[in-house]
């Protein structure tokens, strides 16, 4: 664990990224005596996971860059023999790139392992070795931007190796031989000023640098020497020499080059020294007032100023030490200004200066949030500009009227003037910014707009555009007024169709905030008022009143009303209080409601259907009421939606509702085919007698449709559809009931003695597999062995031609009890073929499997039964697997596919 600015850090590694200060980690680490153990911690704990950490290798060595040369080798080395039991510069990947940091004793020989005649290993050699093969080079090169590296390398191998009295030969060999050589001075110059991190070159070097940027100074004027003056400022500044005139050739430097504004110009690297630099050259930028560029050039410094400020609280530079600049800030749209005088206003709060160029430059001012806090602080300063004020604040014009102190008489009067210079105005904009100012500082002046507007309107006097808009603004805002009553009584002589929208908001703010005022008595006024309004009334009323109150407004409501909307919301609310206060009255009132609502009206019957609205203790009389409702309607299509009404009655209430009700459902239903099952989930919900009664009602249909389809020319084909579906309908009711032998024992003893003449329909096997099924208990061996025996004699009583129609229904039967399954089906067929003598059940087996066939992995289970199949002599058998087995499971290219073997 680390400590960095009295934070506690973990692991050193966790900082490999560009936005840690390595410097300053490095500089604490250092001053706790734990550089050693934290620069350790940077690295991964094997090494052959370090190449993972090649990408982040520069990243760990920025950590010591600020170190001596001799500390920065020292470091890494021990680190590499402490974690890995390794020399550091056995490995090339790594110490190639921190030449610099190894010892020059050390460096040479490691170099003449690499090839030396590369640019950019070339420089770590000794000067004595690499300014002759760069000297070389030079004389043949003719690119002046390769010719101004290759100076540059000269120069950095002097750097890396220290040594100051090589580098003062190369700046006079530069003097002398590249003076006038601009493409090369102007590669070589900036970036070598950049490459010197050190500033204790001898007087003679700096000397001969100084002398390299004047040749700039009168070629290249525009030439960027940023760089330059940094280096060469921190170096007088160390040195305790003269700065003042480096700094002035900085700012003619800065003048000539940037016509924009741009604070980096003046910026220095070092915290320490920027702030002597920023004060010593803001004394002299006034004396270029005439200058072209002074303008942008004051903005920046300014602008740099406030950074530095901003950057360093606790040791900041006095802004009113430049206030001969302060000028400059007054028109300007650049956004810096904004921060320079906010800054300015927040510090300085009593300096007049700063609330001036505030008040200046308030047309430019683009920070609304400056400008909001300015006027919430100072409201009075800014009164004669309410219209940039008021029109940039928002929402917070609010606020910066209620800063304004109601005593002050003359500030009211200023505003007062204002807002009505706007009132008549055609703007939305401004007439709605007036209304705004009139609901803050005097709200009885609403009261007065609306009022004259609506006396207006009352004696069929036309507005005018521009007073309807205003009165309209002011009736939104009617609820500002202290009195309600007031309020209630003009916001009930809007409510027409000019001003209804507008009246709501304050109707509703009058009722949640004083709901003594919503009288029961005043309520009935509202039912001839406009739509918008009613409905209001109508829900407001629900929220408010009590449960008796509303009941007499909801009725009164009712039988004045005829819009369908308004008569929806009214069954919606109605309902809405059925569910929360069970009561006779709202019983019957939705009753009521119900049997008024119009036979055209769709959506109503559609929302009349959920039966999830409706309290379950009145469930049992709803249902009923609602499909004698749809059954009544002179509208096919809506009388139609009683069969879907079924679909929604909860089993758990059919108990619940009366027989004879379930009767009438049964009779007009069992015999439909696009109805749900509950004909026969009535009998599943009932016991005893009244099963029995049901039973025969549901026989009764079946039988009354058959009667009156005797004479119909399709009659086969129709009787013969609903007795399937009828049939198919009872299966799946039986199946999903608790006792179901019994019902399927009821349903049989019926069958035969009604259905004669249908006993043999193929549709009633299901019914008897299903029998079968009960009394096995669901084991599937025994529903195989005794649906065998019953198929057999129906076989030989009725012919070969029904083993199709028997398959197709054995199927159905075993999709429908879950038994297509593989472990399932095996035990169901092993159990239809135990002790067969009849070679046609085999046809019914073949065509189960063609419908259900096992998977190859399965195969082995059916072999057996396969075998037995295929010593059949009925040609008609032998077809049928030979068929199977080719269709369903040929594979030309699986050599191994069992079934193939199989054949």
């Amino acid at each position: 664990m680390f400590r960095h600015r009295s934070k506690t850090l973990d692991e050193g590694h966790q900082f490999l990224h560009n936005f840690t200060d390595h410097r300053q980690l490095c500089k604490v680490a250092k001053k706790d005596g734990q550089l050693k153990e934290f620069f350790g911690s940077l690295f991964p704990m094997k090494l052959d996971k370090i190449e993972c950490y090649l990408y982040f290798w520069s990243t760990i060595l920025d950590f010591i860059k600020y170190l001596p040369v001799v500390e920065q080798f020292e470091l890494v080395n021990i680190t590499f023999k402490e974690k890995y039991d390794i020399n550091f510069l056995d490995y090339p990947d790594y110490w190639t790139e921190c030449l610099q940091a190894i010892p020059i004793g050390q460096r040479q020989s490691l170099l003449d392992t690499l090839s030396m005649y590369n640019d950019n290993r070339i420089y770590f050699y000794e000067p004595q070795k690499s300014i002759p093969y760069i000297k070389e080079k030079l004389q043949n090169c003719k690119d002046g931007k390769e010719r101004g590296q290759l100076i540059l390398l000269m120069c950095k191998s002097c750097i890396v190796n220290n040594d100051k009295d090589a580098l003062s030969k190369v700046l006079d060999y530069v003097l002398i031989r590249y003076r006038n050589d601009m493409p090369a001075l102007s590669v070589f110059f900036d970036k070598f000023m950049r490459f010197l991190r050190f500033t204790n070159l001898d007087d003679d070097c700096w000397k001969k640098i100084v002398d390299i940027s004047k040749i700039f100074e009168i070629s290249r004027p525009g030439y960027n020497r940023d760089a330059f003056f940094q280096k060469y400022f921190r170096y007088l500044i160390r040195n305790n020499k003269p700065f003042s005139e480096c700094n002035k050739q900085r700012l003619e430097h800065i003048l000539t080059t940037y016509s924009y504004v741009n604070p980096f110009a003046f910026f220095l690297d070092l915290s320490k020294y920027e702030k002597v630099f920023l004060e010593d050259v803001g004394q002299y930028i006034h004396l270029y007032k005439t200058h072209e560029n002074y303008h942008v050039v004051c903005l920046s410094f300014l602008k740099q100023v406030y950074c530095f400020n901003v950057q360093n609280k606790r040791n900041p530079i006095d802004l009113r030490n430049f206030s001969a600049l302060f000028d400059q800030l007054e028109t300007d749209v650049y956004h810096g200004c904004d921060d320079i005088i906010n800054y300015g206003l927040k510090y300085y709060p009593t300096d007049e200066i700063w609330h001036d160029l505030f008040l200046k430059r308030f047309m430019w001012i683009q920070d609304k949030k400056m400008l909001r806090w300015y006027v919430q602080k100072w409201p009075q300063k800014v009164l004669d500009k309410l219209d940039k004020i008021l029109s940039n604040l928002g929402k917070s014009e609010k606020i910066f009227l209620k800063q304004l102190p109601k005593s002050d008489e003359n500030s009211m009067e200023v505003v007062r003037a204002y807002a009505k210079s706007l009132l008549y105005s055609n703007e939305y904009k401004n007439v709605k910014l007036a209304i705004s100012i009139f609901c803050i500082i005097a709200p009885e002046r609403l009261l007065e707009i609306a009022s004259s507007s609506i006396e207006k309107l009352e004696s069929n006097i036309q507005l005018p555009d521009t007073e309807l808009m205003m009165a309209k603004l002011a009736i939104k805002r009617l609820h500002k007024i202290e009195n309600p009553y007031d309020t209630l009584q003009l916001v009930s002589r809007c409510c027409n169709r000019n001003f209804a929208n507008c009246a709501i908001i304050p109707f509703c703010s009058v009722a949640y905030n004083l709901p003594e005022v919503f009288m029961v008595d005043e309520l009935p006024k509202f039912t001839d008022k406009a739509l918008c309004i009613r409905k209001t009334v109508l829900s407001l009323s629900k929220l408010i009143l009590s449960s008796t109150d509303f009941a007499k407004i909801i009725e009164i409501f009712n039988e004045k009303e005829t819009v369908a909307t308004m008569k929806r919301l009214i069954l919606q609310r109605s309902f809405e209080s059925l569910n929360e206060n069970p009561s006779e009255f709202f019983w019957n009132f939705t009753k009521k409601c119900i049997l008024t609502v119009d036979d055209s009206d769709d959506e109503m019957y559609d929302s009349l259907m959920k039966l999830t609205n409706v309290p379950e203790e009145y469930l049992f009389a709803y249902i009923p009421l609602i499909y004698d409702t749809l059954s009544k309607n002179s509208h096919l299509e809506i009388q139609k939606k009683k069969y879907k009404l079924l679909e929604f009655i909860p089993t758990q209430s059919i108990t619940d509702l009366n027989i004879e009700f379930l009767k009438k459902i049964i009779k007009e239903t069992a015999i439909l085919k696009s109805v749900n099952n509950l004909h026969w989930n009535c009998i599943l919900s009932m016991e005893g007698t009244q099963q029995e009664e049901l039973f025969d009602e549901n026989f009764k249909a079946l039988e009354r449709f058959i009667e009156e389809s005797r004479h119909a020319l399709n009659k086969s084909y129709d009787i013969n559809v609903i007795i399937t579906c009828y049939v198919s309908r009872f299966f799946d009711t039986v199946l999903n009931s608790k006792h179901p032998y019994i019902l399927i024992e009821k349903f049989i003893v019926l069958w035969n003695s009604r259905m004669r003449l249908y006993s043999s329909h193929h549709i009633f096997l299901l019914v008897l597999f299903a029998e079968i099924y009960a009394k096995s208990d669901g084991d599937s061996y025994k529903t195989g062995a005794e649906i065998k025996t019953l198929l057999t004699q129906y076989i030989v009583n009725i012919g070969n031609s029904i083993i199709t129609s028997i398959s197709d229904q054995l199927n159905t039967f075993l999709i429908k009890t879950k038994m297509t399954e593989q472990d399932q089906l095996l035990r169901f067929i092993q159990g239809f073929l135990e002790n067969n003598d009849d070679e046609n059940m085999y046809l019914i087996i073949l065509n189960i499997l063609s419908k259900n066939p096992p998977k190859y992995q399965n195969f082995d289970s059916y072999k057996d039964i396969l075998q037995v199949i295929q010593k059949s002599t009925i040609p008609a058998v032998k077809l049928s697997l030979e068929i199977y087995l080719e269709e369903f499971h040929e594979e030309p290219n699986d050599d191994d596919n069992p079934f193939l073997l199989f054949c």
